[in-house]
């Protein structure tokens, strides 16, 4: 728990809805959540010890222990997507460095693409090339925006 050390509980519940933020932004972008959608972020967190990212392994990896209460704060939680991810921003940026603050956000941006990706299926690939939908993609460069993301490092991204 090298980082949680660092942020105030406030702060770290924040970055622990930061995942369910940009799942939710695009899942929900076609009116509901599919359970593939919800797979492919479930299996995230599960898989959260492989993250590359310190902060976000250990974000995640708190997620996947304390899930339940995680999701019940969440939902009970005022804060829309665009001021929660803002909030992420602004503490990413205080509490810190560059390279552990872009690593994170990636990781955001990651998981949306997973949720994305989940339901596209073979008929969207078929007709379009891609398993994302024009809005699911426009949901993810609104979390790019938010998040503050350079055009350099969203290339990296994709």
């Amino acid at each position: 728990m090298v980082f949680r050390e660092k942020f105030t509980p406030t702060e770290w519940e924040t970055l622990q809805f930061a995942p369910l933020w940009v799942h939710t932004t695009v899942g929900f972008i076609d009116g509901k959540v599919d359970t593939h959608e919800t797979d492919a972020l479930a299996d995230e967190i599960r898989k959260a010890s492989f993250w590359k990212n310190d902060l976000a392994r250990e974000v995640l990896t708190s997620i996947k222990d304390d899930l339940e209460i995680t999701l019940q704060k969440y939902i009970a939680d005022p804060r829309g997507v665009r001021e929660g991810l803002t909030q992420v921003t602004d503490i990413l940026a205080k509490k810190t460095d560059p390279e552990t603050s872009l690593g994170f956000k990636k990781t955001l941006i990651v998981l949306s693409k997973h949720t994305a990706e989940a339901s596209g299926g073979w008929i969207g690939s078929k007709w379009t090339g891609s398993s994302t939908s024009p809005e699911e993609n426009n949901a993810i460069q609104f979390i790019f925006k938010t998040l503050e993301i350079s055009e350099e490092d969203v290339n990296s991204i994709l």
